[in-house]
């Protein structure tokens, strides 16, 4: 049979976005094939690889949900990407005319605040994001995540407060009079400044 890509695809491909986080795997394959099947598209699976220690469960990930979709009327295929935001590693994969599968629930950092991921990819490729949901799970990941951030946060404080509290009081023995108040007025600005930095790198 021919495939879509053949002769008989008129359309670009479904680039479907695959977190770790998804769960039933063959029924999300099974949906995907229905939407290709429908929008007559070719599918490529993508999924982001954050370091070499995940590249391997990827790797069974992708090859089930591929051997799960594929069939004779379409070319399924399976591309891991490396990088943590979708919007910058999807930039050397997608092509006009490609429509995007995502998850319902699904969100990234933009300027600092969680938003939307659906709203993302929409306004920044300009393309059909189609949002499927009853897979993404992402709760007891997402959980864990949020409670180590939580403690590199205090122990980035600790670190911080030590070393400010250590300058402080050295500069309290040493100087005196309004040298003294001046120095340590911009080591409290500093110390709250550094403190809040921190805060937006581990939130």
């Amino acid at each position: 049979m021919e495939s879509f890509s053949a002769s008989t695809r008129i359309r670009g491909r479904l680039i479907v976005l695959v977190p770790e986080e998804i769960e039933n795997i063959a029924g999300f394959a099974r949906r995907v094939h229905w939407i290709a099947l429908r929008e007559r598209r070719d599918v490529l699976y993508v999924t982001l690889v954050g370091d070499v220690s995940t590249e391997l469960s990827a790797a069974r990930l992708l090859t089930t949900l591929q051997a799960c979709t594929q069939d004779g009327f379409m070319n399924v295929r399976t591309q891991a990407l490396l990088g943590a935001d979708w919007i910058v590693a999807l930039q050397p994969v997608y092509q006009a005319g490609d429509q995007l599968i995502c998850h319902a629930g699904q969100t990234c950092k933009k300027r600092r605040k969680i938003v939307s991921l659906e709203g993302s990819l929409h306004e920044h490729f300009r393309s059909v994001v189609v949002p499927v949901s009853g897979f993404y799970h992402p709760v007891r990941v997402e959980s864990a995540r949020s409670g180590w951030h939580v403690l590199l946060f205090w122990l980035g404080c600790l670190v911080v407060l030590a070393l400010f509290s250590w300058l402080e009081i050295d500069i309290d023995l040493s100087l005196q009079g309004a040298l003294r108040s001046g120095i340590l007025l911009v080591l409290m600005l500093v110390e709250a400044a550094a403190v809040w930095a921190w805060n937006g790198i581990t939130s």
